[in-house]
């Protein structure tokens, strides 16, 4: 059967064919429009029809927000919000979040810890202003990670802890092209996404501690970024030769790699190679040796040491002494003795004493008397330190907190104390001292904390003590009686 031709004769026919084929053409026509509008910027057209939120308008929303908990910061000049904090509450909804949509203005958003889902994280597109973002804790997942890297002006990102998002997610990050700063600790951040972020010529700091898929092949591509400076490896699974994938990045300056405990001296190779580095963290690095040590002593810009827990001894406090730059520095003190402890008076910029467990005597302080930068003491578990030796410590009148615990500390070392002008915080715990150490203890009347301890002082004194000193937090346990 063959189609029958149209009636021509019959009145409006050519034209409701006309039409119909017309109308069928510009639907066509608005479809496809539309689909590559779709394809081609979908994002800006969505970002257009989210309204910005003026100051006035903005306003009320951080006034209903308030009672919350929120804090926010306003440009002075166009009086927009430029920074919001919201605490961490379980209670606070994803509802919440959403209100800020169409703050263009805002640089800094700080919601760690808060149960924030995919859902209000949306927000963040909108956000077309955000530089800086604290999420660390929330739900965010690959969705998420979809909407976050829309920012494109984000110079500073947190997700620590944010389990949701996929080793594949984060590979999402090669979009953030000005990224200086990101910390993923406690992630699974691996591989894909050590490739993603390798593209980020910006980058400068990398925080992947707790990241336990960081390998080899993850610091071969995080070697790519010429501007790396700080790069924290807490816990990580990597070698020796890893590690030294890390050589070409010569502007280092803070690595932190506490207990990666498959590293060895071998790593200290690659170390010595960062001649910029001025923090050092090798806590927990049980092979690494004084062998080890010997091979950073050229370091001169190093500022800050951990050895703690590490495989040096006492000798590491000669290996270091030329370090003059070093303020601060954590060592395995209890194998230290007044010989070893003779070398720390080199380092005249220390800030930091921390000889819990060190086997000195009074006079083994003799030496640091010219140590008059520092700012924290900490002595204890020594019975051959009655504190009389703080008095070669005065000298250090920047000193703000002091901590004697578990020795022979006797009445005469608090009044020593009231040398200290500036001391802040005080903490005496298993030690000597009875009621007569209290006119010395009120003394110190600049005071902010002060912590008592199964000490000799009485509960009457202890009660005393604390009206006596209204300004400062008096922490106070009896000694148990026998």
């Amino acid at each position: 059967m063959t189609e029958s031709a149209p009636n021509l004769n019959e009145p409006g026919s050519s034209v409701k064919t006309v039409r119909s084929r017309s109308g069928k053409k510009i639907i066509f026509f608005c479809l496809v429009i539309v689909g590559l509008l779709g394809w081609w910027k979908r994002d800006e057209l969505l970002l257009a029809m989210t309204p910005s939120l003026d100051a006035d308008e903005q306003q009320k929303v951080v006034t209903e927000l308030e009672p919350l908990g929120i804090s926010y910061e306003v440009d002075p000049e166009t009086k927009e919000v430029v920074r919001l904090y919201i605490p961490p509450k379980k209670s606070i909804e994803d509802k919440v979040l959403l209100k800020i949509e169409g703050f263009r203005q805002l640089q800094i958003l700080e919601i760690e810890d808060c149960m924030f889902t995919d859902r209000s994280l949306s927000v963040l597109r909108t956000l077309t202003a955000l530089e800086e973002l604290y999420a660390g804790g929330s739900l965010i997942s690959d969705t998420g990670m979809s909407d976050l890297t829309r920012c494109k002006n984000l110079r500073v990102l947190n997700l620590d802890g944010c389990f949701s998002i996929s080793p594949a997610g984060f590979a999402q990050l090669e979009h953030l092209s000005r990224l200086e700063s990101i910390s993923v600790q406690d992630t699974q951040f691996g591989v894909a996404g050590a490739e993603a972020i390798s593209k980020l010529q910006s980058l400068q700091e990398v925080l992947l501690s707790g990241c336990d898929q960081v390998d080899s092949a993850a610091l071969s591509h995080l070697g790519k970024l010429p501007q790396l400076r700080a790069i924290s490896l807490y816990t990580a699974p990597i070698s020796d030769a890893a590690l030294k994938s890390l050589e070409s990045c010569r502007q280092m300056e803070i690595l932190e790699i506490d207990y990666c405990s498959r590293l060895t001296d071998s790593s200290m190779e690659t170390i010595a190679s960062f001649k910029e580095l001025k923090k050092l963290s090798l806590m927990g690095c049980s092979q690494i040796t004084d062998a080890g040590l010997e091979k950073i002593t050229d370091l001169k810009n190093l500022e800050v040491l951990n050895l703690y827990l590490t495989g040096t001894s006492a000798k590491a406090l000669e290996l270091i002494s030329g370090l003059s730059k070093l303020n601060q520095l954590r060592f395995n003190a209890n194998q230290v003795t007044d010989e070893e402890l003779k070398y720390l008076g080199e380092l005249k910029e220390l800030q930091g004493l921390h000889l819990s467990g060190a086997k000195i005597t009074d006079e083994g302080l003799k030496p640091l008397s010219e140590l008059t930068e520092l700012l924290l003491v900490e002595i204890g578990g020594n019975q051959n330190f009655s504190g009389a030796g703080l008095k070669y410590l005065t000298g250090s009148s920047k000193l703000k907190k002091l901590t004697l615990i578990n020795a022979p500390i006797e009445n005469e070392t608090v009044k020593i104390l009231t040398q200290f002008p500036e001391l802040q915080v005080v903490t005496l715990r298993d030690v000597l001292i009875d009621d007569r150490a209290l006119p010395y203890l009120q003394e110190l009347s600049q005071l902010e904390e002060l912590t008592l301890l199964y000490t000799e002082i009485s509960p009457a004194a202890g009660s005393r003590l604390k009206k006596a000193l209204p300004n400062c937090k008096v922490n106070f346990v009896p000694k148990p009686s026998r």
